[in-house]
């Protein structure tokens, strides 16, 4: 009896000697399974920089073993990205224009070239190209100004034309100096330029009419069929000639009966119906083909029932 006793006794201490030995097991490997892979402590050596630059690790073989964990990093790459960077520049080069745009106003015969450049952008003046075809070694310079300037009109485009610019910076080279003949980099040859090359295209368009004819007024010849038309012509540089519209209703622009009067201030207007009252609306046009503002006359010897209508 006391013997079968014992026996029991140590089947119990066995069986909790195993039990503890499964629990330290299992903690065991949770530990192993759930701890970081220890990181390289060794530096390696860059050949280039001649620094000791410690390997970076990486997110999930290195650090992360947990598939859900994994799933929530935002790490595109699977590493480290918040690393500073620089890129090597040669300052005897100065730093190209950004943000170059090319302006249209629609005033006819210019075109406004912008850029932008930063505070230590280290150029002594701007240089701008231009021309009528996008292949380089076309481009031919058409102003140089001061490098604080950040735009150029170009007030020799011909409208409907497509012009093409380059804008570069430039740089004095170090045995120049500025002076009244070159103010800005000196000699073409010698400046050094910003390398960028990419053109910017743009049309110069006119949608501004010209000034309407000025002092018009109209008399009758005294045959009772002529009217005598006679204006001012405008003083605008795109100014091109003068039409005249006719009607026998109020306040109707009417018919053009004549157009191109270039060099002429006065019109007879003929083989009209005796004591009909006409109304004339007389207008410029400029080399784009747009019409001035006008305004409606009444032949003299009627009563205008309206003030002057414009058009």
């Amino acid at each position: 009896m006391l013997i079968q006793k014992r026996l029991t006794v140590q089947r119990k201490i066995l069986i909790a000697v195993l039990v503890v030995i499964m629990i330290g097991a299992g903690i065991f490997a949770w530990l192993q399974y759930s701890a970081p892979t220890s990181l390289p402590a060794t530096n390696t050596f860059d050949t280039l920089s001649g620094l000791s630059v410690r390997p970076i690790p990486d997110v999930k073989t290195d650090i992360v073993h947990d598939q859900r964990l994994l799933d929530t990093l935002p790490f595109g790459t699977g590493r480290f990205t918040e690393q500073p960077t620089i890129t090597p520049r040669d300052s005897a080069i100065p730093i190209s224009p950004q943000k170059i745009r090319v302006h249209d106003p629609s005033i006819g015969g210019v075109l406004v070239i912008f850029w932008e450049l930063p505070d230590d952008h280290g150029a002594d003046g701007i240089r701008v190209y231009r021309s009528t075809v996008a292949q380089q070694g076309s481009f031919n310079l058409v102003s140089e100004i001061d490098s604080n300037e950040s735009y150029y009109e170009d007030e020799t485009a011909v409208n409907g034309t497509q012009y093409y610019y380059i804008v570069k910076t430039c740089k004095r080279s170090g045995t120049q100096t500025s002076s009244d003949d070159t103010p800005f980099c000196g000699s073409k040859l010698q400046a050094r330029e910003s390398e960028n090359t990419t053109s910017y295209a743009g049309i110069a368009t006119d949608s501004v009419a010209p000034d309407a004819p000025a002092n018009v007024t109209l008399g009758n010849i005294g045959d009772g069929s002529s009217v005598m038309v006679k204006w001012e012509n405008p003083q605008n540089d795109d100014f091109s000639h003068v039409a005249i519209y006719r009607s026998d209703i109020p306040g109707v622009r009417g018919t053009q009966v004549i157009t191109n009067l270039k060099d002429v201030t006065e019109y007879t207007d003929k083989n009209l119906i005796a004591d009909i009252a006409y109304y004339y609306v007389v207008v410029a046009v400029d080399t784009s083909g747009n019409e001035s503002i006008g305004f409606l006359y009444l032949t003299s010897g009627n009563r205008n029932p309206f003030a002057p209508i414009a058009f």
